[in-house]
């Protein structure tokens, strides 16, 4: 009986050591929970008094627009037929090493040096297929994002990226970049 009431001492302790973290992480990231500000204050003095004033009201984030998907069966097909400009976002190395055929080097890090030497070869019009690595890669994302900032509309994400072509057995090029 001794023991049982040992063990039960053990597990209120644990019990109210739980329940004072919960309270401090709660307390602590309220701030995170609340969401951001809608406005940027700032303090001046003005006939000696101290007052708060907005100095900006915040802007929400302009929304991201989505971009359709890609299966491999169908950038399979686009490859072969020449039917899209593909584009690969990884690192140069990385497009080095290996490759989808026919895909050019725009490297999401390297990205306004590089569009400066590419933008000749990609019309406005054309469409155009952007991967990277793998799925949980966020890189072709980033490179979708950025092309239709510079006013890309036809954009597609092959998703799966150069891991799942690859690993596909489909073929691979390596080298640099013609562009």
């Amino acid at each position: 009986m001794k023991r049982m009431a040992g063990w039960t001492r053990v597990l209120i302790i644990d019990a109210c050591l739980l329940l004072v973290s919960v309270c401090i992480g709660v307390t602590l990231n309220r701030s995170f929970v609340a969401g951001p500000q809608e406005q940027i204050f700032t303090y001046s003095e003005e006939g000696g008094q101290r007052q708060l004033k907005v100095l900006e009201e915040m802007k929400p984030a302009p929304s991201m627009p989505t971009f359709p998907e890609v299966k491999l069966a169908d950038l399979k097909k686009m490859v072969e037929k020449g039917d899209a400009i593909v584009l690969d976002g990884r690192a140069s190395t990385d497009y080095e090493a290996g490759h989808i055929p026919g895909a050019h080097s725009l490297s999401v890090a390297d990205f306004e040096t590089r569009f400066l030497h590419v933008s000749s070869h990609l019309p406005r019009d054309a469409r155009l297929v952007v991967y990277c690595g793998a799925g949980s890669c966020s890189l072709s994302k980033q490179l979708a994002a950025k092309l239709h900032q510079k006013g890309y509309s036809r954009i597609q994400i092959y998703f799966a990226g150069y891991n799942d072509w690859f690993l596909n057995g489909n073929p691979v090029m390596k080298g640099k970049d013609e562009f």
